[in-house]
Order: C-alpha cells, then sequence, then structure tokens
C-alpha cells in the first residue's frame, strides 16, 4: 500500500473536474492491479522464488527430487526427511527423534510463520502422526485461506501402519486433497499415461512434454502394490495407471489454494522414470509451478535447457571449487581465482533473476557467459594446481636423486672399493 500512497504525491495544488475523474480512474487501476496480485501465484513477493518444504520422502538417495527442483531458479527447496522407519533414512538420521528433531527445525512454530515462509508443501509416503493435528489445521487454513498449494504423494497403502493411515483421514488436512482414500483397496500398476483434457483435448500442461509415444510416461513402475484413491466431485485426472486406468494424478483447486494427489510415491516414480528421458526434470518442476499457482510456459524446450544448464552449473562449480581448495592446500595463491569464481556467480545470478522475470532468451545468454566465466577459473585453477605439484614433484625428485647419489656413494665406497676396510694381517701360532 504504501506504493499506492505515494502515486498519490503526483496530485497537488487544487483539483479540477477532470483531475478528480483522472485520480478515480488511477484508483480503479491500481485496485484492479492489487487484486491481480492478490490473485496471482503464490511466491515469496520480494524474490518471486516458489519456497517448497517437502515432508517425508524427500531426500537423496531416497529420491533424486532435490537435484531436479534445485535445477529451477525459480524454486527454493526444503527438505524435511521423516520417514524414520525406513532403511535410507540412515543417510540423514537414525531414528523417530531425529525425525521429530528435523521437524523442530524446519516446520514454522506458528501459522503466521508458515504462510510466509513457504508457497508450496509436499508430502510423500511417512507416518504422519508426526505431525500433530495443529500443524495439519496450519496447513489446510493456509491452502484454504492463504492461496497455498499442496501436493500428496502416496500415503495410500501401507499395510504395517494403517493406524496412522486412519490419523490422516481423520485430520483437518485431508478433505483438501481431490481424492478420497479406500481403507483396504489396492491394485497394481505398471506405468503411467497422461489424460487428455475434455475441453482442449491436450495433455494437462504439467503432463505436455515431448518425448511420450502415446501419451505415455517413459515410466516402468513394475508389480509394486498402491492404495486406491477415489478422485472427489470437481476434481480432474491428469493420469491414469496402465493397463487399468485406475486414477494416478489427480488434481484441484481448493478455495484459493490449488492441490494435487500422486498415487505413486517421490521414490516410485522417480527412479523408475527412464534414465534416458531428459525431460525428467520438467516433470517434476511443473508440478511445483502449478501447485504454485504459477502459469507453465508453453515453451518448453528453452525452459529445459535453462534448467539443464542450472544442473551443469553446479556441477561444474563445485568441481573447479574443488581444484582451487587442492592448489590452495599446497600453498598456490587462489584469491585472483575466488574473484573470478564470485564474478561468474553473479553472473549466474542475473540469469536466475532473468528466469523469475520469464525473460528466458536474455536469461539463456547470461548463463552462456556464466560457463565461460567458470570455464575460465577452471583453467586457471588447472594451472595453479599444476605449479603447486610441479614443485611437490621437483622436491620428490631432488629427495629422490640426492638419496640415490648418496646411498650409491656409500655403496661404491663400502662394497666396491672397500676403502675403509683395512687387510687382516695373518700370523703363524708359535709353538
Amino acid at each position: 500500500m504504501v506504493s499506492y500512497q505515494r502515486s498519490w504525491g503526483y496530485f497537488s495544488g487544487p483539483v479540477t473536474m477532470s483531475g478528480t475523474m483522472n485520480r478515480h480512474l488511477i484508483f480503479v487501476l491500481i485496485m484492479l492491479a492489487a487484486c491481480g496480485v492478490l490473485a496471482g501465484a503464490k511466491v515469496d513477493p520480494s524474490t518471486g522464488l516458489i519456497r517448497v518444504i517437502s515432508i517425508g520422502e524427500c531426500f537423496h538417495p531416497e529420491t533424486r527430487l532435490p537435484f531436479f527442483l534445485r535445477a529451477d531458479p525459480r524454486i527454493r527447496y526444503q527438505p524435511v526427511p521423516t520417514n524414520w522407519y525406513e532403511g535410507t533414512f540412515s543417510a540423514v538420521g537414525s531414528d523417530r527423534k531425529d525425525a521429530e528433531r528435523f521437524m523442530r527445525l524446519y516446520f514454522p512454530r506458528s501459522y503466521e510463520r508458515f504462510l510466509e515462509s513457504y508457497d508450496v508443501t509436499l508430502l510423500s509416503d511417512f507416518e504422519v502422526d508426526i505431525i500433530s493435528p495443529t500443524q495439519f489445521e496450519w496447513m489446510a487454513d493456509a491452502v484454504e485461506v492463504g492461496g497455498m498449494g499442496i501436493g500428496k504423494y502416496e500415503m495410500n497403502y501401507d499395510p504395517a501402519h494403517w493406524q496412522t493411515f486412519d490419523l490422516f483421514r481423520a485430520s483437518a488436512l485431508y478433505p483438501v486433497f481431490p481424492t478420497s482414500l479406500a481403507h483396504g483397496r489396492e491394485f497394481s500398476g505398471i506405468g503411467l499415461r497422461a489424460t487428455t483434457m475434455p475441453d482442449t483435448g491436450e495433455n494437462h500442461p504439467i503432463l505436455d512434454l515431448p518425448n511420450m509415444p502415446g501419451n505415455r510416461l517413459p515410466v516402468d513402475i513394475g508389480s509394486g502394490k498402491a492404495g486406491y484413491e477415489n478422485p472427489r466431485q470437481g476434481s480432474t485426472v491428469i493420469a491414469r495407471y496402465v493397463p487399468n486406468r485406475e486414477p494416478a494424478m489427480v488434481i484441484w483447486q481448493y478455495e484459493e489454494g490449488q492441490a494435487m494427489s500422486c498415487v505413486p510415491g517421490h521414490d516410485t516414480i522417480d527412479w523408475a522414470l527412464s534414465e534416458h528421458w531428459p525431460f525428467t526434470v520438467d516433470f517434476w518442476i511443473n508440478q511445483v509451478w502449478y501447485l504454485a499457482d504459477l502459469e507453465i510456459s508453453l515453451d518448453i524446450e528453452i525452459l529445459h535447457q535453462l534448467r539443464e544448464n542450472s544442473m551443469s552449473y553446479a556441477i561444474q562449480r563445485e568441481l573447479a571449487t574443488s581444484v582451487i581448495d587442492f592448489a590452495e592446500r599446497f600453498g598456490s595463491p587462489t584469491a585472483r581465482l575466488y574473484q573470478k569464481l564470485s564474478e561468474a556467480d553473479e553472473t549466474k545470478e542475473e540469469s536466475d533473476r532473468l528466469y523469475r522475470e520469464n525473460d528466458y532468451q536474455e536469461s539463456m545468454e547470461m548463463v552462456e557467459l556464466a560457463f565461460e566465466q567458470l570455464r575460465e577459473v577452471a583453467d586457471e585453477s588447472v594451472k595453479a594446481k599444476d605449479a603447486a605439484l610441479f614443485w611437490i614433484y621437483a622436491v620428490e625428485w631432488v629427495v629422490v636423486t640426492a638419496a640415490a647419489i648418496i646411498s650409491g656413494s656409500v655403496l661404491w665406497s663400502l662394497m666396491v672399493r672397500r676403502r675403509l676396510y683395512s687387510e687382516i694381517a695373518v700370523t703363524r701360532s708359535q709353538h
């Protein structure tokens, strides 16, 4: 509202009838713009980032989801591991106490703080008693009133944990999702196929991706069991199982926010997707964009390239940093290298800013410049490493050569010339 009040500062002095009409017109335009902002995407208002909190199966090696979502410059991802009863949890913790500690660390202590801190909540396959009834109420209110997006993955079939299954169905959050769960009803599917929308005849934007012959995702789930989910009235099924067409991905708008139910979990889809399908990253990112009520761009090719570049930049930067660190350990001067690395990071940040402003072509040009700067850093860091190693090798050569000369000289003196030996005199005993 401060910006609106400042805009009135331009109108000073006597106000004529024409001025009054102009003021009314501008006021209407400002209010319409404000309504447009309020009705838009749920993102960080200061940065445009989609702030994601992901609870349950949300970390590597359980799933590659963190790598995929962090490839998008518009997403900030916060995992909260809570599937403490599974073997993969050992990568981040040991038992339920660690899961509870993660919730205390990363889940805000008040509803207001929760709504201010995050834009999308993801829940994937964990025992829900790790979340309190109050926290479930905050999630529900955040979607219904605050416009937050929420996605549920799996959490529909687990014969070992029926008690928490019932707790979930009794929670305040359960009605927010576009599906209802059937106790004990299960099925086995082997794949997923996108469902064309009746109004357009096309796939939903989440699944409007290349290299999907017959609208089938390149995923082989196998014979794993899943709990059946019944789409609620008003929801939209955007993907079904193969071969029997059970609902697999269901969406709807719940009051002010977007909600999605995905029958398979993060790990089930992730590790079953073909490694040769390059659009896996876009498949996951599109879901987050939808849940944040952000329009999914039809220009998927350039978006895909920018996301691939983000992942590649992170990997190459890590490699360059490791080489710089190696050279620094052996006394090589690295201040210039860190300065050039900082310049490359600033260029990449500018590319990310342009990406968030939907200026994809300019963003592509800036990220290419960032790669050039990073390659210069990598080349110079390798030279610094080689220079540091040269002196190490030189010292080693001198030491080895000196040791060889000394030992050779000693050996020659003792064993060949025998200069230090004196002949033993031979005497006869006198009788």
